[in-house]
């Protein structure tokens, strides 16, 4: 009797220990992996039944990997291997990744294995991410490694509509976006990546992408909206290093434009935009040509090198490198800005205080129709300075003297620097107390560059290491 007994109690054990895992495996659904076999652009053949398939077939496609992976909770992996993956099952304003664009509506893991021979191809048709979800803890993140992104452009129907204006990625509020070693290249009509939520890249490029929006502050590169709410007021909207910008075009802002679409009244707390040891070269914008920043959006900027910038002028211009605007700031620390056009810093407010430079190469023009203002934490070289500029000078300044600079070289392809040379002004005369930690190339700062037993960080984007004969890197 007792045997029976302990029987049916371990049969009531088992059956509530399998009702337990019944229930548990039907309420939660669990990561799943998917590798991409084929470069053909179709939709999946059953979604939602966690095989990925096209055509009847065991052959699995990007989108029919993405859209089985919506379909899963959890944050699923795709895998692509080298190819062209070119978006030709077209038809814009739809969500589920079925046609058009690549909805992401849950967190997923985009793998490519080669950043220049994984290509995700948009051929003008429409943008090439969407990034679609929840608020707060339902936030999905979507995270793109070694591929590259190309040709993506947004609908027609969006062109006068800045809020969507995303042919490489649209990120929408809340949402966040992972990059790492991405190359956006040949993207039109609209900003590459339209961030109204969250950017962390580490080792990306921008190369010859566009837009034509006749927007003035719609930015080739990256445009961030942030739209002050409790759901949307991210600590930082864009995070990013290693990075390029290179012969971009805009008929708006060349390459970065940050802006708060509740303007009045100004949000109480700032948002920052984080740049570190990126390159911004040969862009060209009719409004700005690099940077516009807005409406309380601080940026920071650090071991950055800009030049051969060119402001194409224009209803909306002033021939501006760098304009600021909306109670935002900006500091740039240990950079380079030269041989640029037109105005290189300009604060609209036309005070101190709102844009800082330390310990960079500020090369200005001197022609007096072009206005700078900027406040200087000193160690800096600023030249040549008109009577109509509005900078704070400090004494630990240099206002003239010989910069002896390399041509534009780079040791890699996206890290573009003006090395000081033997004789330059600029090594040893930085402050160590606004030092960066290390320079443009991964340097460490500060080193004795003038070999007197002392060291010194070196002002602008470069670090001169005195044991380093010879410099690696290709002239341009």
């Amino acid at each position: 009797m007792v045997k029976i007994v302990y029987l049916l109690e371990m049969f009531q054990l088992i059956m509530k220990l399998f009702i337990a895992v019944l229930i548990f495996n039907t309420s939660f659904s669990f990561a799943v992996i998917f590798n991409v076999t084929t470069t053909d652009d179709l939709p999946d053949n059953m979604p939602g039944n966690g095989i990925c398939s096209v055509n009847n077939s065991s052959d699995c496609s990007l989108r029919a990997a993405i859209i089985e992976a919506n379909l899963n909770a959890g944050i699923d992996i795709i895998n692509i291997p080298n190819g062209v993956y070119q978006l030709t099952f077209v038809g814009a304003f739809e969500n589920s990744a079925v046609s058009g664009d690549l909805d992401i509506t849950d967190s997923v893991n985009i793998n490519g294995s080669d950043e220049n021979l994984t290509i995700i191809d948009g051929i003008l048709a429409d943008r090439v991410f969407h990034l679609h979800g929840g608020q707060g803890v339902n936030a999905n993140t979507l995270s793109l490694s070694n591929l590259s992104i190309i040709k993506g452009k947004p609908p027609q129907q969006t062109i006068n509509d800045f809020s969507k204006l995303g042919s490489g990625v649209f990120v929408e509020y809340d949402q966040l976006l992972e990059l790492n070693h991405v190359t956006f290249k040949e993207n039109e009509n609209g900003s590459v990546i339209l961030n109204k939520g969250g950017v962390n890249a580490d080792n990306i490029s921008f190369i010859q992408n566009q837009s034509d929006s006749s927007l003035p502050f719609i930015a080739s590169g990256i445009t961030n909206i942030h739209e002050y709410s409790e759901t949307t007021n991210v600590n930082a909207i864009l995070n990013i290093q290693n990075c390029v910008f290179k012969n971009n075009f805009s008929e708006g802002v060349a390459i970065i434009g940050s802006q708060n679409t509740r303007t009045f009244p100004l949000p109480v707390s700032h948002v920052e935009v984080f740049m570190d040891r990126c390159s911004f070269i040969g862009n060209q914008g009719h409004s700005v040509s690099v940077i516009y920043n807005d409406s309380k959006i601080d940026m920071k900027i650090y071991n950055s090198t800009f030049s051969q910038n060119i402001n194409l002028g224009g209803q909306n211009s002033s021939g501006i490198l760098f304009l600021n605007d909306g109670g935002s700031e900006i500091l740039i620390a240990n950079s380079t800005l030269y041989d640029n056009s037109g105005s290189v810093l300009l604060d609209v407010h036309g005070g101190f205080g709102f844009i800082t430079i330390q310990n960079s190469v500020i090369e200005l023009d001197d022609n007096p129709i072009f206005i700078t203002s900027f406040n200087s934490n000193g160690g800096n070289y600023i030249s040549p300075i008109n009577m109509n500029d509005r900078i704070n000078i400090q004494p630990t300044d240099l206002l003239s003297g010989d910069l002896n600079l390399s041509h534009l070289i780079t040791s890699d392809t996206r890290h573009y620097s003006l090395k000081p040379l033997p004789g330059s002004i600029l090594v040893d005369s930085a402050l160590n107390q606004n030092c960066t930690l290390h320079d443009i190339n991964g340097t460490l700062r500060p080193l004795d560059g003038d070999s007197d037993g002392i060291q010194v960080c070196d002002i602008g984007a470069v670090e001169v290491n005195p044991d380093l004969i010879f410099q690696s890197g290709f002239e341009i």
